[in-house]
């Protein structure tokens, strides 16, 4: 069966605004960018930046994350 070589980049260029939203849109549901990814928000500090990068870690780790380290992030949570 012969391939077919596809250039991603053509096919994006192509797409119209409403298509690419589209687009953005998937990979939200499929978990590939979040909300926070696609919205505009003014410049962070290093220590906040720091901070997002490791909240974004525990978010992509939680499920191997010790019972223990599941409670200590759920008191912290609770705390605010």
């Amino acid at each position: 069966m012969p391939y077919v070589t596809i250039d991603l980049e053509d096919i994006y260029d192509e797409l119209d605004r409403s298509d690419k939203e589209n687009l953005v849109e998937w990979l939200k549901e499929d978990g590939y960018v979040t909300n926070r990814d696609t919205e505009f928000s003014e410049p962070q500090s290093a220590v906040e930046q720091l901070f997002e990068e490791d909240i974004d870690k525990i978010r992509r780790l939680y499920l191997t994350m010790s019972r223990e380290d599941m409670d200590t992030i759920n008191q912290i949570a609770k705390k605010y």
